[in-house]
């Protein structure tokens, strides 16, 4: 009896609705003899075009804010967070020491004591004395200059994000570096034989161009690229295939003494910025500046000629101090030294201001 008023039910919603649709499509063994019934009407149909358009929108907004919302790090990973961190920042050969006072002898921790300051040329000595035969016997070992440099521009949240080039040293030493193959543009041929005798691998004039075109001459065969101003406009038809090499004035690739040019990459040595992730004001380079067999008066002389080059990256309109600390430091040693350069910028400043009242002389003249 039980059965037969179950499907009575279940007929009479589909019977009465004023819709064609039915309301409810179940098995007839789905109701069974119970004594209680629950009767629901499930709609198989779809809502309606707004309401399908409303929760869409609401099922977007909360998947972006789903998206966008910041997850919640654990104590002990934030932890571990910030003490990477705190290491990314001391990348620094010397740790900020202005808490701590000056050692009153000359053996103490360099940890809770201010490093001590030499002149260029005893911080020099000091390395030659370590790497000496009768020592670690290191005689070909590299003696670097180390710099540190303050990437603030005119903007406060812009910094300089490139500071490289190639400083031809005024004595020259063997880095351990193979040696770059040049190819040089010049239209005038003696101009070209110039390049040949300073040691260029390749000196063409306006049929280079062709050459390049035809595949005769392919970049990727060099490791640079120079030009004499005079051919330089001519060369656009083939700067998709130089590419990256392709010369430059900023890049220092452009000069009208193109056999200085190839001396100064040839013989060159490339300094090249390390930027610090946690701090980006700060920029840090090392460059080799001698050997340990070499003259310490001669290694002074490549220093400044360094210091000099890495001056030319200097911001303009920019009060800050470029390079804001110098040391002396060594292959196969941990040992390094913080050395005295405030008379090589000084010297720099005196030439900049005199070349700038001199360039006022001539404009007022």
């Amino acid at each position: 009896m039980n059965g037969n008023i179950g499907r009575l039910i279940c007929w009479l919603p589909g019977a009465l609705s004023i819709t064609s649709r039915s309301v409810q499509k179940l098995p007839l063994h789905f109701w069974g003899p119970s004594p209680a019934l629950t009767v629901v009407a499930v709609r198989n149909y779809a809502a309606r075009k707004g309401t399908r358009e409303r929760k869409r929108k609401v099922a977007l907004a909360n998947k972006a804010a789903k998206k966008n919302k910041e997850p919640v790090v654990p104590p002990h990973v934030k932890k571990l967070m910030l003490a990477k961190m705190k290491n990314l920042q001391n990348t620094s050969l010397f740790p900020d020491d202005s808490a701590f006072g000056e050692s009153p002898d000359n053996v103490y921790l360099r940890n809770t004591h201010k490093h001590k300051i030499y002149d260029l040329k005893s911080a020099i000595v000091n390395f030659q004395e370590v790497h000496h035969p009768t020592m670690f016997n290191n005689p070909t070992a590299l003696i670097n200059a180390y710099l540190e440099l303050d990437l603030s521009t005119k903007k406060k949240t812009q910094f300089l994000e490139d500071v490289s080039g190639v400083v031809e040293l005024p004595h020259f030493f063997e880095a351990g570096k193979p040696i770059k193959t040049v190819c040089v543009f010049c239209k005038e041929k003696n101009l070209c034989e110039e390049a040949i005798a300073a040691g260029a691998n390749a000196a063409v004039g306006l049929e280079g161009i062709k050459m390049f075109q035809d595949g005769a001459l392919d970049a990727e065969d060099y490791d640079v690229v120079v030009a004499h101003p005079d051919i330089l406009p001519e060369l656009a038809p083939i700067r998709g295939l130089i590419s990256k090499k392709f010369p430059n004035i900023k890049k220092g690739t452009v000069a009208f003494d193109v056999a200085m040019l190839v001396r100064k990459f040839k013989s060159g040595v490339d300094y090249v910025m390390s930027a610090n992730a946690a701090n980006p004001k700060l920029g840090i380079m090392q460059v080799p500046i001698g050997l340990v067999n070499m003259s310490a008066d001669h290694m002074v002389k490549n220093y400044q000629q360094v210091v000099e080059a890495v001056l030319t990256h200097k911001p303009p309109n920019v009060s800050n101090e470029f390079i804001t600390l110098a040391g002396v430091s060594s292959q196969y040693s941990t040992e390094r030294f913080k050395v005295d350069i405030s008379h090589l910028l000084e010297a720099k400043e005196d030439l900049e201001e005199e070349v700038k009242i001199k360039k006022e002389k001539v404009a007022s003249a």
